[in-house]
């Protein structure tokens, strides 16, 4: 993970417009198990994971945030096989 993040979405990243057909996903802020052992380990349910609105995509697209309890804040769009750590 690199320290910086240059083509990272804003943070936070804001809900999909309500009038448009895009709608946020109902897994937002559902817990992130980090099964993959790419995040430092923590604790069951210590991450979360929001969607990132994909311009173009008819669906939830890839692009995640994984925030920690700690305040911790990881970007991926590629379905958590790399995070890139979003400096606060």
């Amino acid at each position: 993970m690199s320290p910086r993040c240059p083509s990272c979405p804003p943070w936070p990243a804001a809900p999909f417009n309500s009038s448009t057909r895009e709608a946020r996903s109902l897994r937002d802020g559902s817990a992130f198990g980090g099964v993959e052992g790419l995040l430092p380990r923590r604790e069951r349910g210590d991450y979360r994971a929001y969607t990132v609105p994909t311009p173009g995509s008819d669906d939830r697209g890839a692009r995640r945030i994984v925030t920690g309890r700690n305040g911790e804040t990881y970007y991926t769009d590629d379905p958590y096989a790399s995070f890139t750590a979003v400096p606060r």
